[in-house]
């Protein structure tokens, strides 16, 4: 796992371009087609020893799915809830980990910036994934069914 440093951009597409040397950058969005198996990839790797280090290792994938989030094709709709879980599943183990880390004054420094690193792509993510659900979930439908008054 090579050493970066993630900055929370003012934007998702400045995760596209960075402009320091050891700064993380999206290298390339996964396509619609490919993301369903990525993203059990991760959750697998989440649910493995990987636990929360797979949100590093997975980030573009999880990225794509923002950057897809609004499709209406139906293998995003698959996508959206393994992706959550799974950012869930790495929220909690990545909490329990801190809890034992933060108490050990012997850990070591690259140590400290993989686990650092790794919070702030997880709550980037939720962050980003809770406000696309909510930009969903405010979307006028396109119901047009009419009722009769009785």
């Amino acid at each position: 796992m090579d050493e970066v440093d993630f900055v929370i951009p003012l934007s998702k597409g400045e995760l596209r371009t960075g402009n320091a040397t050891a700064q993380y950058v999206v290298e390339e969005l996964t396509s619609i087609r490919q993301l369903l198996g990525d993203t059990r990839d991760f959750k697998s790797a989440v649910l493995s020893t990987k636990g929360c280090f797979a949100v590093i290792d997975h980030f573009d994938t999880l990225y794509s799915l923002l950057c897809h989030f609004r499709s209406n094709d139906k293998i995003i709709k698959e996508v959206k809830p393994i992706a959550w879980n799974g950012l869930l599943k790495a929220a909690q183990k990545e909490s329990q980990t801190l809890l034992n880390y933060l108490g050990d004054r012997n850990a070591d420094r690259q140590a400290h910036r993989q686990h650092l690193t790794c919070l702030k792509m997880t709550c980037y993510l939720l962050c980003q994934m809770i406000e696309e659900f909510e930009a969903e979930s405010v979307q006028p439908t396109t119901d047009t069914s009419v009722t009769k008054k009785v």
